[in-house]
């Protein structure tokens, strides 16, 4: 998942064995309202001092500015800047679950803000999954905070299965409708016919004026996606793309020298790939197909 918007705190931002039958498991709370969560952002804002409230104005509107420009360097800097507000509002009421949730929020998407335009967004990414696995360890209970980690990493590229468990806490915990929804996502891709990049068919390339740009070498993974094979990037091999992109010429992508024509490229920096419009089996030389662990699939 990928946006462009600034994301701020207010949503307005060995054991004995028993012949007992086990006890049933409590049903999850319900999904909490746009209004009702609207409410407790503005809870949450009412907590804070007005010292807190004037910094995080402030952070906001720098980081807003930085965006504005599309300067990476700027972007960084208020970035930095917009996160130290977030995490010290945090450090200041450590046990207000509302104010602990909105700052996850509110850094939820700072890393990919910061790669789109140009800048080094995994130290932000590093930062808020940290953040967020806090969350949810200190309140395993709140199924919000599973959605804040399960977001999080979905985001910043997260292993799924880790994307898939934090999703089904937050559905079995609170019957969160956006949580379903990235689980079921997330469990298609995971359990796709794909192979990883050793596995890659050595003829495979990508082409500009003759010259090779990818080789297998900088193909992280290959996945299906609706019968056609999607090539998933190195961060080497999306930056060579992007730059490939970016030259006027054709690009082509070739097996064993024969052209591939229904192929498609996502020039995106952070999420760069390259649908190839062709079986899976005609680029991996094997292909894996990988279950759902038990335990992390929805009720």
């Amino acid at each position: 998942m990928r946006a462009a918007a600034v994301i701020v705190i207010a949503a307005a931002c060995g054991s004995r064995e028993s012949t007992a039958p086990p006890a049933p498991a409590p049903a999850p709370a319900a999904a909490p309202s746009d209004a009702a969560a609207a409410d407790r952002a503005q809870r949450a804002m009412a907590s804070l001092s007005d010292e807190d409230r004037t910094e995080m104005g402030r952070a906001m509107k720098a980081l807003e500015d930085a965006m504005q420009t599309q300067s990476p360097a700027d972007a960084t800097r208020a970035a930095h800047t917009y996160a130290d507000a977030m995490i010290g509002i945090a450090k200041r009421h450590p046990d207000d679950f509302e104010v602990q949730y909105q700052v996850g929020k509110a850094l939820e998407l700072l890393g990919p803000q910061v790669t789109n335009l140009g800048g080094d967004g995994a130290p932000f990414c590093a930062q808020s999954v940290a953040f967020a696995r806090e969350l949810a360890q200190r309140f395993d209970r709140e199924g919000r905070a599973h959605a804040v980690l399960a977001f999080t990493l979905d985001n910043c590229d997260g292993a799924a299965l880790d994307v898939l468990h934090e999703a089904e806490r937050c559905v079995v915990l609170v019957d969160d409708a956006h949580c379903r929804d990235l689980h079921v996502r997330t469990a298609a891709q995971y359990t796709a016919p794909r192979c990883d990049g050793a596995n890659v068919v050595r003829g495979l390339a990508v082409v500009s004026h003759g010259e090779p740009v990818l080789a297998p070498a900088q193909i992280s993974a290959i996945e299906d996606s609706g019968g056609a094979a999607v090539a998933l990037l190195t961060p080497e091999g999306r930056a060579r793309l992007h730059a490939a992109s970016a030259s006027p010429g054709t690009i082509a992508v070739t097996v064993d020298g024969a052209s591939l024509r229904a192929f498609t490229i996502d020039h995106e920096l952070d999420t760069a790939r390259v649908s190839l419009g062709v079986p899976i089996e005609k680029v991996c030389a094997k292909v894996e197909r990988r279950e759902i662990p038990v335990e992390d699939r929805l009720p």
